[in-house]
């Protein structure tokens, strides 16, 4: 949570000077707006901290052709990750009614600038995360019951979200000449190639492809030749 520490630490030192003032000669100390904005600081968006390090990661890419790739948790956590900046932009909204009451000072309009700032990159965010052409969403699942699920689940909520995804690549799958007589690794092939059949009558629309299960860790280019080799289009 460094980044957002960080970023949340310069938003109260504004507000703080903003909601305490000299008028006319007298001390006003607007409190309860300071506790309301406070607590609103508080309220934590999860992944947060994240969404800002893809900021940073974007400002170091621009202008550039680079390609971004991030590589994401589980189905759990990489829909709370998706999810989050439209909650942001949610969390930003009471934080900018609050500071609008204040908006004859000029801190409290500094702090505004702030949080609007992060609305706006925000919204430019959802708007790559949204088009095909800049960003594409490809899924990892192996072929097994319980991924199988978690991919339908993902699949679902990603098509929900208006990012749905290009490809889907089953990793670790059993050939027959990798399993010889090993009767545990026969039965392991046999589940695999039932949720194989399955996925082609579910996801008709996407791009299916096959990564064989490799005995050692694959690294390096060569690593990455051998992969290419063993990718296979489910048809």
């Amino acid at each position: 949570m460094s980044l957002f520490k960080e970023w949340i630490q310069e938003i109260r030192s504004k507000i703080d000077d903003a909601t305490v003032n000299e008028i006319s000669g007298i001390h006003v100390d607007l409190s309860f707006e300071r506790r309301l904005l406070s607590e609103l600081l508080e309220i934590v968006p999860p992944g947060v901290d994240e969404v800002l390090a893809i900021f940073r990661i974007m400002d170091l890419l621009s202008g550039g052709s680079r390609r971004l790739v991030i590589d994401m948790a589980p189905t759990g956590h990489a829909l709370e990750l998706l999810r989050m900046p439209e909650r942001i932009l949610a969390w930003t909204r009471p934080l900018l009614k609050t500071l609008a009451a204040h908006r004859t000072l000029t801190l409290a309009r500094d702090a505004a600038v702030k949080i609007a700032e992060l609305g706006q990159r925000v919204r430019e965010l959802i708007g790559i995360l949204t088009d095909a052409r800049r960003a594409q969403i490809h899924v990892v699942m192996l072929a097994e019951p319980m991924p199988d699920r978690e991919t339908e689940r993902l699949i679902r909520q990603l098509d929900a979200q208006n990012l749905p995804a290009s490809s889907l690549f089953v990793n670790r799958v059993l050939f027959e000449e990798d399993v010889g007589k090993c009767a545990r690794c026969r039965l392991a092939m046999r589940w695999q190639r039932g949720t194989l059949s399955g996925l082609r009558r579910k996801y008709k629309k996407l791009e299916i492809y096959v990564v064989r299960n490799f005995p050692e860790e694959l690294a390096g280019k060569s690593g990455l030749r051998l992969l290419t080799r063993e990718l296979w289009r489910l048809a």
